[in-house]
């Protein structure tokens, strides 16, 4: 499990920071190319607050996991075509932020419909 954002999100339980190339360089630089899953939460913030030293319980948590993500393709087409790796990294990372933000809308509406 990593966080594609690079860190925990603190502006805003509504908005996601852009995905770092790191998560590009993750899936780009594997041996095999990895099937990556995609997820989202919501209420971590109310269990686990930056920077507490502990878990406070009696919250509620949302867990919202996306259908896989093959980027196969995407590599063969990039590597055959020669395009340098940063832009291979950023556009993987950039293919990862937008299924996140789809699955968070997602998300926000299962939560509003259960309300």
């Amino acid at each position: 499990h990593i966080f594609p954002e690079g860190t925990r999100n603190t502006t805003s339980e509504k908005s996601l920071h852009r995905c770092r190339p790191g998560v590009g360089f993750l899936i780009a630089e594997s041996p095999e190319c990895p099937i990556v899953i995609p997820m989202v939460h919501s209420g971590m913030e109310g269990i686990l607050p930056k920077g507490a030293s502990g878990l406070k319980t009696g919250n509620e948590v949302f867990v919202l996991v996306g259908d896989p993500l093959d980027f196969r393709d995407r590599l063969a087409y990039h590597r055959e075509n020669g395009t340098p790796k940063v832009v291979i990294y950023q556009d993987i990372a950039a293919r990862v932020g937008v299924e996140l933000v789809r699955l968070k809308q997602e998300l926000r509406m299962k939560i509003m419909a259960m309300k």
